[in-house]
This record gives C-alpha cells, sequence and structure tokens, in this order.
C-alpha cells in the first residue's frame, strides 16, 4: 500500500478515539485515517510492509510443540512451500516460549498461497500468519496468539540481607512494586530459613499483552532476572574479620543507625548488612577502627615509657611552637604529659615513637635561647610573688612570643625558641612592667584603715605589689596597674599626710625681702591652714610651711616661684676697709637702697653659698683629695649635689636615671628636679623621643637653673655579680667622659652613681670611677676635659671611706682625705728614704733606687746592658754572666744565633731572680728602659731591676742616666694603669751615685714637699758661693688678713638691683685711697719685715703688695697714710742693716778672726768679724759673741774666749791683705782722701777713657756717649777683696789668665748699690736667666746695650758698666742652675768658677759669687 501506514493499537478503545477525531495533520500535511479491513483486501499477502511496498516474505508458524524438531518443522514448510532450506531458499528460527516459529523466505515467494492453507504436523494444526519485521509482531487477525506463560525462577538469597530485608517491610514491597513493573510476582522465603531463596513467577498481566507478548514471553526470564538481580543488588551483606578483643575496644565507638551490624564473634565476624553505598563506607570506617583497635592492642604491648626533665617554661615554648601539635598529628598514638611539681615530660607509646620524638625535644631544648635580663630590684620582688607560667602567657605567649621567664638569684633568665623572640620578650617586660615610689614622710598614713582598703583593693588582681623600702613607699608590677595604684595612693598621701617643707638654699637677702614685701602673699597661705614661719636654720634664712601635703606642695611651689622672680646680686667688694666701712653706714645704706631704688640690701657675715653643716663650711667647695692623672685632675669632693655651690659646679653632671626617664623616682635625680625645674624633665622626654633606652644609654639635657651647662642622664643597671652590670657602668662612664670632651667641656661631676638603691658596692663603683678615668686620659688625646670631680654625700661615710682608700692606692700613700689639697703632677709620685737608698710611688709602681750588688737581686728579672752578640763580659756584665754560669752564656750564644733583636730573655742560671733580659746598649737610654718595661709587661713580670746604665766604663752623665731612667719608669706608669710590673728597681754600685738618682726623684715629687727658703735666707747666703743665690720674686703678695665686703641685694626689678650695686660700689670705692713707696731696700725684707707688714694689713685694713722694689699700699686714705709712715721707718731700719752687713761681708775678704775649735781654727761669721776687728780698733778690752750656741767672752788684746763655765778657747786674727801686692790700689787711681767710695770722671784726652771707649764702640758704633759718659770706680775695700778671690783662683786653677773685660747693663736705680757692694745677685732671673741664677756679663757692649739691659731712664740715658770679671774655668750653664756645674760628678765640691752659653764661642758669661766681679768703668750714653 503506497501512501499508507499501518498503525496497530493494542487496545480497541484507543484505535476508536482516534478514529473519532475530525482532522488529522502533520506539519501542516492532511492525513486521512480510516479503520483498516482485513476481508477488504483482496489477498492477505497483499499487505505491504512498512519498510517497503513489497508484501511481507515471513510468515509466522504457531501452536508448534515444543517438543518438535527443528529438522521437522523445516521439512513441514518444504512440503508447504515446495523450496528447500538446503538451497537457502528459507530459515526458521523457533521461539519456544510462544510455541511458535518464523520463517522468512528469500527471493520474491508469493506466501499468499502458504497463508491460504490449513497446516498441521503430527496432527497438530499448525496456523501460518503474515510477519512484519518492523511491527515486530504478526498480523492475527481478530484473534490473539496462543501464549504460554514462562515457567517461575527461584533465585538465592544472601541470608544476612533476608535478614536486613525482613527487618524493613518497606523495602520487601519496595521490590515487589519494582518486580510487577517487570510482569512478575515474588514469592519471599521462609522468615527462618536457612537458606533462603526468593520464586519470581510470571505475573497475569504478562497473558493479557496479546500483541506483544511474543516479544515480552521471549525476554522475560532474563529481564526478571536482572530486574530482581539489580533491586537486590542495592543491599550488602559484608563479612568482617574481627577477634573478640577488638571488638570489645571498638564496639563503643562504632554506632550506625543506617545499617544493621550482627556480631558473630564465635566465628570473629561482624556482619554489616544494608545499602551497598553505605555498607562499603562503613565497611572502610569498620576496617579502619579494626586496624587502629588491632595497632593499639599491639601497641600497648609493646609499649614504653621515656621522661624528659623540662622547666615550665620550656614546656610553654614548646607548646607554643606547636612541637607537641606537630607530634600528635605524626604520632597519633604517642601520649604526652607533662607534670609541673616534677618539671618533667611524660612520653607514652611503641618504642620506636617514643626514642623519636624524645630526640626532637631534647634537641628542641638545646636550641632554645637564652639570656639573663638585670632588672630593678623593685619589679624583681614583684616577680617573686607572681606565677611565672601565667604572667609569661600574658606577656609573651598572648602576643605570639615563644618566649618564658624564670627567676634567677638576683635577674630573670629569658627562654625562647630563638634570639628574635627573646629580644621581643626583653622589650615586653621592659614596656609592661614598671615601679614608682612615694616618698613618705608621715608613716602615720599607714595605720589608718582607709589605706589598707586601698592597698589591698589595688593588690585584688595581683597586677601589682605595694611594698615599704626606706621611708618610700614602692608600687611595682604591671605598667599600667602601677600608674593607676600610683595615682591613688599619692592622692591619699597627699591628703592625708601632715608635712612641714621648708624652703631654704636662698640668699638671706631674698627670704628678708620676701618676708617684708610680700606679707600678703605667705598671709594667704596662711588663711588656708599653711602655717608659714621665717626661721634660721644652719646659719641660714629659711621659709617653714607646714600643713597637710597637698596645701604645703602648692603653697611651696607659689613661694618658690615668687623667690624665682626675684634679682639678687651677691656684690663682692674687694676693697681693704670696705667691709668695715659698710658696717660703719649700714642703716644709712639700707634706707637709701629701699627709698631710691626699691631694693633690699644687707652685709653678709657669713659665706651663705655654703649650705652644708657647720663643720662642713670651711671645705665646701674645696676638694678634700685630688690627683692629676694623665693631665686630668681627679679631685674628690663631699657635698650634696642638689646644694652644690653654682661657683664650683663643673660643666657637665651626671646622674642616674629608670628606662622610663622619670626623674622623681630617685631620690638625687628628684632632687636636682626640684632645683632645675620641669624644664629639665621635658628636656630628657624630649632627648628620648618616645623610646625605652636601653641600659648603659646615656642622654644629654640642658642644665637650666643648675647651674651646669650640661646634665647627663646615664641609665644604670641594677647590680648583678653573675651578669655585665659592672661593665655597662664602666662603658657609661667613658661615654660621659667623651660627651665631655666633644663638647669640649673642661670638667664633668659624677656623684657615686649605682651604689644606691641599684646596689653596687661601693668598692666596685669607686674603682670603677678611678680606672676609666685613667683608662680615658692615658689612651684618648685629651683637649679640653681639665677636672673630673667625684661628689660623695657628705653623710654617706662608708661611700667616703672606700673613695678615700681607693685615692689612696692611686697616689701611693696615706692620705688624709680632710686635709689633703695638693695636686701632684704626675700620678700619685710620692718618695720616701728607705734604709739602703730611697723609694718612689709612681701610680701603681714602687720604683726604688738602692745600693748593692745586682747579681744578689731577688725577683722575676734582672736587665744586663751588652754587646751585639750578648757575650760582653766587663763591668756588671761580667759579674752577671759569671755569677749566672756557663749554661746561660751558652744560651745567649744560641738565641743571639736564632735572633736578630735588640735584646733576648734568659733563664737566670745560678743567680737568685727568674730570668734575665739582656739588652743591647743604646745612646737612648730612655728607649732602653721603656723596651724592657714593655717586655716585662707583656711577659706579665712583676718585677725588674736595671743597673745604673752607662754610668760606669761608659762614662755618661749620672744625671742625665737618672733622668732618661725615672722619665721612662713615669711615662710608664702613667699608660699604665694597672700594669703588672709593680716594682721597679735601680741597683747603685758607686756609692755617690745614689744622690744624683735622689735629686732626679726629687724633682718629681709633690710642689707641697718643696719648703719655700725664707727672705732672711736669701739674704744670709749672699756672699757665699756653696750656697743657692736667691731669686727676687717680681711680685710678693702678703697674705690676706683682709675682710672682703659682700654685700647682697635684693628687689623686683632687675635694672634696680642693678643700679643700687653700681650705687653702692661708687659709695665705698669713693672712700678708697692707695699710694706706693719705691725703694732698693724693700727688696731685702726679710721674715721680721714680712710679719710687720701683716701686722700692718691686719690692724688697718689695709692691702699691702710688694713688687721688687715697691710696696703698695691700698685702703681707706686715713689707714693708708698711718701704713706708709711705719713702711718708711722700716726701710730706714733695714737700709741700715744691709749698710753693716755690706761692710762686714767686705772687711771679712780684708781682716777674718777666727776661733779654735777640736784641731782648727774656725771663721766667725762676718758681722761677729766685724765687731771684733772695731774693738780691736777701738782698742777695747773684751767684748761678748757667741760660739756654737754658747755665750762667750773675748778679751781682744790678749786674743782668747772665756764661756759662762770658765772654758777658755784661743781665737786669732788674720790680715789677709798684708804682704799681698795683689791687693795694692791701682797707681792710676785718684786718692781716696779717706773715702770709703769714690767716683772720678775720665777725660776724653786720657788713655784710660780711650782704652774703654774703644771697646764700647767696637759694636756699638750707632751710640753715642755724652759729655759725662765714663766714670772710674774707686771702691777700695771692694777692690781689694777682689784681688784676693783673683789670686786665690790663679792659684787653684794654676794659670793667671782668669780674667776677662766684660759689659753689664743695668738701669739708673741700680748704679749706687752696684758701685758700693758689686754686683748684687739678689737680681738673679730679673731678666732672661736661661743659664742659671747668676750675674750675667757680657762680651760684646751691643748686647748689654738692649733696653731689656739697659733701661733708659726718663731723660733717656742708658747705662753700662765695663767690668773685671773673674770667669776662669767655666762649663755650659743651665736653667734654674745656682752653682756652676761640678767639674767631676764624684766631687760635688770641685765646681767649675762660672757658666757660659756656649763653651766654644762664649758671647755672655754667669757668675755665681759676687766677689767674681768688679764694676770698674760705668759709661753713661744714648741711642
Amino acid at each position: 500500500m503506497k501512501d499508507h501506514i499501518l498503525v496497530c493499537f493494542p487496545m480497541e478503545l484507543d484505535a476508536q478515539e482516534v478514529l473519532q477525531r475530525k482532522r488529522h495533520s502533520v506539519n501542516k500535511i492532511d492525513l486521512f485515517v480510516n479503520p483498516w479491513q482485513a476481508e477488504t483486501l483482496q489477498e492477505p499477502c497483499q499487505v505491504e510492509d512498512s519498510q517497503g511496498s513489497q508484501p511481507s516474505t515471513v510468515v509466522l508458524l504457531e501452536n508448534v510443540q515444543e517438543t518438535v524438531e527443528d529438522c521437522m518443522l523445516i521439512m513441514l514448510v518444504e512440503n508447504i512451500s515446495g523450496l528447500s532450506e538446503d538451497d537457502g531458499d528459507f530459515s526458521v528460527e523457533m521461539i519456544p516460549e510462544i510455541r511458535a516459529a518464523v520463517v522468512t523466505f528469500t527471493g520474491n515467494i508469493d506466501v499468499t498461497k502458504i497463508l491460504a492453507k490449513q497446516h498441521s504436523l503430527n496432527k497438530t494444526p499448525i496456523s501460518v500468519y503474515p510477519y512484519y519485521i518492523s511491527l515486530g509482531t504478526a498480523l492475527y487477525g481478530k484473534e490473539g496468539p496462543q501464549v504460554k506463560k514462562p515457567d517461575p525462577i527461584t533465585v538465592p538469597l544472601d541470608q544476612y540481607v533476608w535478614y536486613y530485608l525482613q527487618k524493613n517491610n518497606s523495602l520487601t514491597k519496595a521490590i515487589s512494586c519494582e518486580m510487577a513493573k517487570c510482569n512478575c510476582v515474588l514469592t519471599w522465603p521462609e522468615p527462618q530459613c536457612a537458606n533462603p531463596k526468593v520464586t519470581l513467577h510470571p505475573s497475569a498481566a504478562l497473558s493479557e499483552q496479546k500483541r506483544s507478548v511474543f516479544q515480552l514471553i521471549k525476554t522475560w526470564n532474563e529481564s526478571v532476572s536482572a530486574a530482581f538481580s539489580h533491586s537486590i543488588s542495592k543491599y550488602k551483606a559484608i563479612q568482617c574479620q574481627v577477634s573478640a578483643e577488638v571488638w570489645e575496644a571498638i564496639i563503643n565507638s562504632f554506632t550506625h543507625d543506617e545499617v544493621m551490624i550482627i556480631p558473630c564473634i564465635s566465628k570473629n565476624l561482624i556482619v554489616l548488612v544494608g545499602e551497598e553505598v553505605v555498607v562499603k563506607s562503613v565497611e572502610r570506617e569498620l576496617k579502619l577502627l579494626i586496624e587502629k583497635a588491632t595497632r593499639e592492642i599491639e601497641r600497648e604491648k609493646q609499649r614504653t615509657e621515656e621522661m624528659v626533665v623540662m622547666s615550665p617554661g620550656e614546656y610553654a615554648i614548646v607548646q607554643s611552637t606547636g612541637l607537641e601539635e606537630k607530634i600528635l598529628t605524626e604520632f597519633p598514638a604517642l601520649q604526652i604529659t607533662y607534670d609541673h611539681l616534677q618539671k618533667i615530660i611524660n612520653l607514652c607509646g611503641m618504642p620506636e615513637e617514643v626514642y623519636k620524638v624524645k630526640g626532637e625535644i631534647l634537641d628542641n631544648i638545646r636550641k632554645m635561647a637564652k639570656k639573663t635580663v638585670n632588672i630593678h630590684p623593685y619589679i624583681f620582688n614583684f616577680l617573686q610573688h607572681i606565677d611565672n607560667e601565667t604572667l609569661s602567657q600574658s606577656l609573651f605567649m598572648s602576643k605570639q612570643i615563644s618566649a618564658f621567664y624564670e627567676l634567677s638569684a638576683e635577674a630573670i633568665v629569658l627562654e625562647g625558641s630563638t634570639p628574635e623572640d627573646l629580644l621581643k620578650a626583653e622589650e615586653e617586660i621592659k614596656k609592661e612592667l614598671d615601679y614608682r615610689s612615694i616618698t613618705l614622710e608621715d608613716e602615720s598614713v599607714l595605720q589608718k584603715k582607709e589605706w589598707s582598703m586601698l592597698t589591698k583593693q589595688n593588690c585584688i588582681n595581683e597586677a601589682v605589689t605595694i611594698s615599704l623600702a626606706e621611708s618610700q613607699v614602692v608600687i611595682a608590677g604591671c605598667s599600667q596597674a602601677v600608674a593607676k595604684a600610683f595615682e591613688e595612693l599619692s592622692n591619699f598621701i597627699d591628703e592625708n599626710t601632715q608635712v612641714e617643707e621648708v624652703i631654704g638654699g636662698k640668699p638671706t637677702a631674698v627670704i628678708m625681702f620676701f618676708e617684708k614685701e610680700k606679707s600678703s602673699i605667705w598671709g594667704d597661705l596662711q588663711k588656708k591652714g599653711v602655717k608659714v614661719d621665717f626661721g634660721t636654720q644652719k646659719k641660714c634664712r629659711v621659709i617653714s610651711l607646714s600643713g597637710t601635703r597637698r596645701e604645703v606642695l602648692k603653697g611651696a611651689t607659689l613661694v618658690e616661684q615668687i623667690l624665682s622672680g626675684l634679682h639678687y646680686k651677691r656684690v663682692e667688694i674687694n676693697e681693704p676697709g670696705a667691709k668695715s666701712y659698710f658696717k660703719e653706714r649700714e642703716h644709712f645704706f639700707a634706707a637709701t637702697a629701699k627709698q631710691e631704688f626699691k631694693c633690699l640690701v644687707r652685709l653678709e657675715e657669713q659665706p651663705e653659698e655654703q649650705l652644708e653643716e657647720e663643720q662642713e663650711h670651711s671645705n665646701k667647695g674645696k676638694p678634700y683629695g685630688q690627683v692629676t692623672i694623665g693631665g686630668v685632675v681627679i679631685a674628690v669632693y663631699k657635698a650634696d649635689l642638689s646644694t652644690y655651690p653654682v661657683d664650683v659646679m663643673t660643666d657637665a653632671v651626671v646622674i642616674s636615671v629608670t628606662r622610663d626617664l622619670q626623674l622623681d623616682k630617685g631620690l638625687l635625680s628628684k632632687a636636682l628636679l626640684n632645683k632645675a625645674g620641669p624644664m629639665l624633665q621635658m628636656g630628657l622626654k624630649e632627648e628620648g623621643q618616645g623610646k625605652i633606652p636601653e641600659e648603659g644609654s646615656v642622654l644629654k639635657t640642658e642644665g637650666y637653673n643648675l647651674g651646669c651647662s650640661v646634665v647627663l642622664h646615664a641609665v644604670v643597671p641594677a647590680w648583678s655579680q653573675k651578669h655585665a652590670s659592672s661593665q655597662v657602668l664602666g662603658c657609661i662612664i667613658t661615654k660621659c667622659l667623651q660627651i665631655a670632651e666633644d663638647l669640649s667641656l673642661k670638667s664633668i661631676t659624677f656623684p657615686a652613681i649605682g651604689a644606691g638603691n641599684l646596689g653596687f658596692p661601693r668598692s666596685v663603683v669607686a674603682k670603677l670611677l678611678f680606672d676609666k678615668v685613667l683608662e680615658f686620659s692615658s689612651k684618648n688625646k685629651v683637649n679640653s676635659l681639665e677636672e673630673v670631680h667625684f661628689l660623695l654625700h657628705p653623710k654617706d661615710t662608708a661611700n667616703i671611706q672606700e673613695f678615700s682608700d681607693e685615692l689612696e692606692k692611686r697616689c701611693g700613700n696615706t692620705v688624709d682625705l680632710e686635709a689633703q689639697n695638693a695636686s701632684p703632677t704626675l700620678p700619685g709620685i710620692s718618695s720616701t728614704p728607705t734604709q739602703s737608698g730611697h723609694e718612689m710611688t709612681i701610680g701603681s709602681v714602687v720604683f726604688r733606687v738602692a745600693e748593692g750588688d745586682i747579681t744578689k737581686e731577688e725577683g722575676d728579672v734582672i736587665v744586663n746592658i751588652t754587646n751585639q752578640t750578648f757575650s760582653l763580659k766587663t763591668g756588671v756584665s761580667r759579674a752577671i754572666l759569671n755569677g749566672a754560669g756557663k749554661a746561660v752564656e751558652d744560651e745567649c750564644a744560641q738565641l743571639a744565633s736564632q735572633q736578630n733583636k735588640s735584646y733576648i730573655t734568659t733563664k737566670a742560671g745560678k743567680l737568685p731572680c727568674k730570668n734575665i733580659i739582656h739588652f743591647v746598649a743604646q745612646d737612648d737610654i730612655k728607649f732602653l728602659v721603656t723596651s724592657v718595661l714593655q717586655e716585662c709587661e707583656l711577659q706579665q713580670y712583676t718585677s725588674v731591676t736595671f743597673p745604673a746604665i752607662g754610668t760606669g766604663e761608659a762614662g755618661r752623665d749620672p744625671a742625665v742616666v737618672a733622668d732618661d731612667m725615672i722619665d721612662a719608669v713615669t711615662d710608664f706608669a702613667r699608660n699604665n694603669s694597672a700594669p703588672s710590673v709593680k716594682n721597679i728597681k735601680v741597683v747603685i754600685f758607686q756609692p755617690h751615685l745614689l744622690s744624683v738618682f735622689h735629686k732626679s726623684m726629687q724633682k718629681r715629687e709633690r710642689p707641697a714637699k718643696t719648703l719655700a727658703r725664707s727672705l732672711i735666707s736669701k739674704l744670709k747666703s749672699f756672699w757665699s758661693s756653696e750656697k743657692p743665690s736667691p731669686k727676687v720674686k717680681s711680685k710678693r703678695l702678703l697674705e690676706k688678713k683682709i675682710d672682703v665686703a659682700v654685700v647682697q641685694i635684693c628687689g623686683e626689678n632687675k635694672k634696680k638691683v642693678e643700679d643700687a650695686e653700681n650705687w653702692l660700689r661708687g659709695a665705698i670705692l669713693k672712700e678708697q685711697f692707695q699710694t706706693e713707696i719705691t725703694d732698693e731696700s724693700i727688696s731685702h725684707f726679710g721674715d721680721a719685715e714680712n710679719e710687720e707688714l701683716c701686722d700692718l694689713q691686719k690692724k688697718l685694713k689695709i692691702a699691702l703688695c710688694l713688687d721688687g722694689t715697691s710696696v703698695h699700699i691700698s685702703g681707706i686714705e686715713k689707714d693708708v697714710w698711718i701704713a706708709s709712715s711705719n713702711i718708711q721707718k722700716m726701710i730706714h731700719r733695714v737700709k741700715a742693716a744691709k749698710q753693716e752687713e755690706m761692710r762686714a761681708e767686705l772687711l771679712q775678704n780684708l781682716i777674718e778672726w777666727k776661733y779654735l775649735e777640736k784641731d782648727s781654727y774656725v771663721p766667725f761669721d762676718s758681722l761677729t768679724n766685724m765687731h771684733l776687728e772695731a774693738a780691736f780698733m777701738g782698742k777695747q778690752k773684751d767684748i761678748s759673741v757667741v760660739i756654737d750656741g754658747k755665750k762667750y767672752t773675748v778679751n781682744v788684746k790678749v786674743k782668747y774666749a772665756v764661756d759662762e763655765q770658765g772654758n777658755r778657747t784661743s781665737i786669732i786674727r788674720v790680715d789677709k791683705s798684708e804682704d799681698q801686692e795683689s791687693t795694692v790700689l791701682p797707681a792710676t787711681w785718684d786718692d781716696m782722701q779717706n773715702q770709703r767710695l769714690k767716683i772720678v770722671e775720665l777725660k776724653p784726652e786720657t788713655r784710660e777713657y780711650k782704652c774703654v771707649q774703644k771697646r764700647f764702640m767696637e759694636t756699638c758704633q750707632s751710640l753715642k756717649i755724652e759729655k759725662v759718659k765714663i766714670e772710674r770706680i774707686q771702691n777700695p775695700y771692694f777692690w781689694k777683696a777682689y784681688q784676693i778671690k783673683k789670686r786665690e783662683m790663679d792659684i787653684k786653677n794654676g794659670n793667671t789668665n782668669n780674667e776677662r773685660l766684660l759689659f753689664h747693663g743695668t738701669s739708673k736705680e741700680s748704679l749706687t748699690l752696684i758701685n758700693n757692694r758689686g754686683f748684687d745677685r739678689s737680681y738673679a732671673g730679673t731678666h732672661a736667666a736661661v743659664f742659671g741664677n747668676g750675674t750675667y756679663f757680657a762680651v760684646k757692649a751691643s748686647y748689654s746695650a738692649n733696653d731689656t739691659y739697659s733701661k733708659p731712664d726718663v731723660d733717656g740715658k742708658k747705662y753700662m758698666y765695663l767690668a773685671r770679671v773673674l770667669v776662669g774655668e767655666y762649663s755650659q750653664g743651665t736653667q734654674g742652675a745656682i752653682t756652676p756645674a761640678a767639674k767631676n760628678a764624684s766631687n760635688s765640691i770641685d765646681l767649675f768658677d762660672s757658666s757660659t752659653d756656649n763653651v766654644n764661642q762664649p758671647s755672655m758669661f754667669i757668675i755665681f759669687n759676687d766677689i767674681q766681679a768688679y764694676p770698674e768703668y760705668l759709661i753713661t750714653f744714648t741711642r
């Protein structure tokens, strides 16, 4: 059928519904639907296949018995169709389920014939129907096929699944419903069946599927089996092997409601039943539990335990770093517990895990960083009361800092996982822990009930501790809690403390001004309950405020502000008589100052800047001990720094401060804060820049009101013997010194920093301060710093004693700290005589010089001066090598060949010392000694002994050797504050050298030990050649006995105060008068005259100043004139005495009286000699004299002396000029006419004049000789004395070539003196005394013509002598010499006759005996 489609419906009703529709279309194409009627077809075979237009070639044979063989069926088809199956004409397919067979024909076979016939097989009718492959069915017509239902199928069912399904009826119902869709009905087994099976039956609905029943029956068995398997496969029963022991371990932890758990413990099984997905998931969990439990059981059997000692801190760090968590993650079965009491960690588990973990823990502990942190003792005390674990958690762990702290004996020990953690932890400690102190003035406050409640309230959370220490309430703990408690407790103390505040330290004038002029101010204070008293304490005026602390402090601040606003001047009028003059008119001065200048003035009777106790007044501002080290003066003062006088205050002051930079915490810093003002605290905060400084830091601020330029605030750590606190303090001292030097400051003051609350031992502080100053001055080139003051509080006697001891060590001898004021020029140099020599202490080194044998010296080292081959065997070197023995000689030879050095060190051999240093002889002795000392210090020797190097066969000058050696020792001591070498000795073999070394040592002694010679001693030595020549000082200021007038001026206006000062000074100075008396005799005032001048000064309140030949007098006019009259009388007296003495000296050179003493005659002194000669010439019978302190009567005529006991002594008279042609006066002289002195003018035409003129003009051509130009000086006595001296020198020197004509320039004022007495050495050193303190003479006149020597008078005239001078044998002059040099060091008496500037070409000569020169001619000239 073309363009037709055959549609089959399973139900008749469906077909009828389609036919009843009026219109049908598909894709807008109209369709025509008609019912199909098989009868209408011409032939059944004409029905077209849906796949083509040809009739079907497939037929269905129905009602084929199941027992029919295939061959029988094939034969039936062949009979029906006449075709052959073997030829491939058709094929047959059996369908037993529906008792049918499908026959497919090939080719164009007309099946209509077959369809039209009736067929049978074995008498069974066979029906034939056309079969359409596209429809999958045959066209039966009205009758359906004959269907045979499939047989039931029996399927086995897992008994555990069946048991599970029984417990869940809904599941069996769901399966049955599912199978019904497959035309199947289920028969379930019996509930308790041992081998359950399910029977699958075809359902009744299968037969109703008429047209598709063939296909359904064909696949029913397979389909229902697959469907049932699918349904039942959702449920699964899994058996797990598990022992009863394991099941017991996991039964409580294994619970699942979504599966059924069936234990079969007897079979060591656990069955899980349920949905397959869930069962498998639960199975995995169960297996894990089983495995875990099995391991646990096995582990429990093998389990071991180990302990690791671990502090709570270490355990906390381990936890914070996650190590414990990491271990438990890696080894979950491992048990880790910590016992806080025993401080151990317990490990329990498998051995390999336990040991591995133990190793990790120990390694972690080993790698932990540790640090000791010093904290203030108050904070340490707080930590002792707090649980360190809790606080560590709060301070560190909570802030992700892996650290923990524990307390040692006196410090915090920090432990952390890394050094960075320790730094963070240290910062947290410093930031979060603090202390504050409140000075307690009234301890009764602590007895109040409210105080107890307040302290308990603040301590309730244990964030702070509150304690009492040295009259201070100390609050320590967490910073915020400390601040809160401090504020509350301070307020309470202020409100409940009755205090008295004494405002002192102000001049009396300021206090009196406030009392008189500011009564309204202090009256208001009294109205507020503050009692105001004006009184005197420690001899100073003070203001006392008493009342409640709060009001008193407010009042004190107000008073201090007012006092600070007043202008004050302390006027010192250092004029003689000013004080007594002011006293007489004080009422007038006070009234005028108030009326004219609105100021208060008063005379200060006692210095008020010294506010210490009375016994301290005399020493305030003065060091009670000092020593100079490396050019820096270390002075120890006893005073309170807060009241230190301004005039003694140094440029810089050092104080200690806490790390929070609060100056009100320490007693000293608080006192300084009160004195300096609040700007000191503000300046320090700004310097800190908001950061917490490290210990050892030094911050710098201005001094503000302290009187110093700079305050250095040092952050000093608390003392700890185990830690480096002393090292930090030492660094602080050095930093402060360096800052002072960098700022070009001249002085700095240190209190005993660290010796108070910080706990440093006083001895440590004292030693550190001295050591660091010495180290600084030695190692650094100090340019500006001159003084370092150590300031000790007067009441701290223990500190004073420690510094006293330390100063004694530095000076090397006992120091009286109350009286010692001298400053040695070198580090603690002092010398003392010993039994066989002399000893000197230089710093820490003891230097000795003694006679002896160096080979007998014990100790570490002796020094041998030798040659380049170290084999010298002469002098001392021979004695050393012979005494040491051949072994030392061999060692010298061996070392000499191996080393190319200037010295070697060997054993001592047979000598009692330990070693010998053999040093090659050097020209530079100082270098040699220095090198030896450096080697000894390097080898840590403690003692060394030198010979007197070069003073034997080498012939070196002993004085130079002594100076060089002692200079080297001094430098060594200066550069080494604590050397190993403590004892240095020089052994002297030649006894006379001992005095040479002693003189060199004396040069280095303290200036205080050099006694000044009195003026009378100088006069007595005037003529003596063997005694030092006196040196006239340019100025001699007498000891002042004049009271300085100190006037205090106070007012509110600065200019008014200054005006009052100017007026006051003018009024007093107006009464002052001064005059000057000039006379040559003043230069010869002795002790008696000085004492008389002092009496005048004290009595008349005047000031006297001696200046060479003049005395200056100043004071009140009437007193000055009285003093002037007295001094004139003294001049006349001294002049007369001097003239008498001069006559006596000259006479003694001509006539000498002597007395017999033992076996020889001894000369009388010059004055006694003159008195005896006068008695002799006057034919006086007897005269009284003194011999060796005893009174004698001399019979001049008989020439004997008798003492008071009748003992007789012979005397003689010696006329030195008798029979001596040399004493004859020159023939050219004019007649003396019985005169002692005659001055003769020379005429220009005379030969004598021309000779003198020629000598003068040789070097002075530009100068002019006046009309009265050359004068001859005729002094017979002096001439004879000179000639006698000349004759003695000629005899001594064995020749007559001892005299020279030399020039000497002088001033007009000296002419009379020189003409009468010759050249006076009293003026030695007046001009440039470079070559000795004697009288200078020039070879050339031009030299003496210099204005320095021949000083022009008012008319421009200059004066010069041409003198005869006995120069004799001369040597090189030296500065400061008082005699010519000795010709031989071994004979100090045999001296050269004079000194010169140049031995080879002298330009000047110096004599030290006035008789050695005669002023023959006086030349007067002009330029």
